[in-house]
């Protein structure tokens, strides 16, 4: 499973206005090293995660979080937000601007990390930044791994997306890789 889609303007924060063109979710089959289009996506789509039982398709773009089903069926709107993955427990994780604006960015908005229920309520909060958390993925054991712009010394402002873990409740935050890396990318 796959996601086609045209080439955005980079924007330094994680393509949020990008996702507003066509794009198509793809399937690739090995055995007959074919490729056909499962459906073209009628909302923003930037980004696309499968839930944990192959059953859903969780789509981010244009600051929006869309699922539907792996048939391409019963589109529906979950969120604000961006990067949708789901936890092993059903419930999805993404990160979103809803917080609050960034002191440390000229008041700018500041991206957080957000967990909801499947169906988008019981939003909550689960990071703690003063500046930008994005790009949530789950790890094998159910730790969430992301990127933060930390504002470190010494480091060019595009070079500091380290990669970082935290608990789905938002303890034990600890750096994963990359802060004492010019460019963890």
């Amino acid at each position: 499973l796959f996601l086609e889609r045209p080439t955005y303007r980079y924007d330094s924060m994680m393509f949020v206005g990008a996702g507003t063109r066509q794009a198509s979710v793809r399937v690739f089959d090995p055995k007959s090293k074919r490729v056909r289009t499962l459906f073209d996506a009628p909302c923003p789509t930037h980004e696309i995660s499968l839930s944990w039982d192959g059953k859903t398709i969780f789509i981010g773009g244009g600051g929006q979080v869309h699922a539907v089903g792996i048939d391409g069926k019963g589109l529906r709107r979950l969120q604000s937000g961006q990067s949708p993955s789901q936890m092993p427990d059903g419930r999805i994780v993404f990160f979103d601007n809803e917080a609050g604006r960034s002191p440390c960015k000229g008041n700018g908005p500041r991206h957080l990390l957000f967990i909801s229920d499947p169906d988008g309520k019981n939003r909550k909060v689960v990071s703690a930044n003063l500046t930008i958390d994005t790009c949530p993925s789950v790890m094998n054991d159910g730790r969430i791994i992301f990127t933060r712009w930390d504002y470190g010394v010494n480091k060019n402002v595009f070079n500091r997306h380290a990669v970082w873990v935290q608990n789905p409740d938002g303890t034990a935050i600890d750096l994963y890789f990359g802060n004492t890396v010019i460019d963890p990318r």
